[in-house]
């Protein structure tokens, strides 16, 4: 249960740079809908969500959000200026 629940969406939000809360948010929500089917389809559905939200301006910022990454988190800006 732990593994499903917290270790699983973790690993693949590192993997595949998305957010692990909206991991476990989507796998729930398409779990409850469509059951097994859309446990195994929630991830593929978000990273659609991800990359369509990321390529539309009007969507930019909740593609951000979904990716657990923001504008200020890049780590060019982090680095000291001399």
């Amino acid at each position: 249960m732990i593994e499903g629940q917290f270790l699983s969406p973790l690993i693949l939000g590192r993997n595949l740079i998305l957010n692990p809360v909206v991991i476990l948010l989507s796998m729930l929500f398409w779990a409850w809908l469509w059951g097994v089917a859309g446990a195994l389809l929630a991830v593929p559905i978000l990273v659609a969500i991800r990359i369509f939200c990321e390529h539309n301006e009007r969507f930019k910022p909740l593609g951000e959000w979904l990716g657990g990454r923001s504008e200020a988190a890049d780590p060019g800006e982090l680095a000291p200026k001399s």
